[in-house]
């Protein structure tokens, strides 16, 4: 005989109820309990209703224990994705309350700690990045400018010198030069671009 599956339906006013589960019957009575309590201290419509209730095998929730796993990589990618244009009364049950609801206190605080350090470290590695990607953009337009002065400079050099054969470079010299630096030229650029777009 298989046990019976039951939800915690939160019915908010002009809302669609939020369904939370499926579990079981003693689960689902202990997480609306925890609710109800939480309703007290957290701001909520006026109104709401915390009921359980029979799970429908027609159904289409999701199950909780898939889209609220123990993992605070999940929870700190889940803090960084909620909208934050939502009034706080119409979020309840939010993200800590089910945690809360589902794992109790101390369980929900370290993985909420966790997920919270884990969401700082990568604001902070992202600010890194994007500082980085600047002083590239920043040292590679430098280069790219700093290659064109040298390839202007030498082609006036050669415009000054061409026939003249007292001088210490001769055209053709200058020539060899040049497209030797051109060379260089093209194939630091192309390292410039892979680099800027790896980054």
């Amino acid at each position: 005989m298989t046990d019976e599956l039951f939800d915690v339906a939160v019915r908010k006013p002009g809302m669609d109820p939020v369904m939370l589960g499926p579990t079981t019957s003693d689960n689902a009575e202990a997480w609306a309990c925890d609710l109800q309590n939480q309703k007290i201290g957290t701001a909520s419509p006026a109104g709401t209703r915390i009921d359980v209730v029979p799970h429908a095998d027609t159904c289409t929730h999701p199950d909780i224990y898939e889209t609220l796993p123990a993992d605070p990589v999940f929870i700190a990618e889940a803090i960084a994705a909620a909208p934050a244009d939502i009034d706080t009364a119409d979020r309840f049950p939010d993200l800590w309350s089910r945690l809360h609801m589902v794992y109790g206190f101390a369980e929900a605080s370290r993985l909420w700690s966790e997920a919270c350090a884990i969401g700082d470290y990568a604001v902070e590695e992202e600010a890194q990045a994007e500082e980085a990607a600047r002083a590239l953009k920043t040292l590679s337009n430098s280069a790219s400018d700093a290659l064109d002065n040298i390839i202007h400079a030498l082609k006036t050099t050669q415009d000054l010198t061409a026939g003249d054969r007292d001088t210490p470079l001769s055209a053709l010299g200058h020539a060899d030069l040049l497209a030797a630096l051109e060379t260089a030229a093209r194939s630091l650029r192309s390292v410039i671009r892979i680099v800027t777009l790896g980054s």
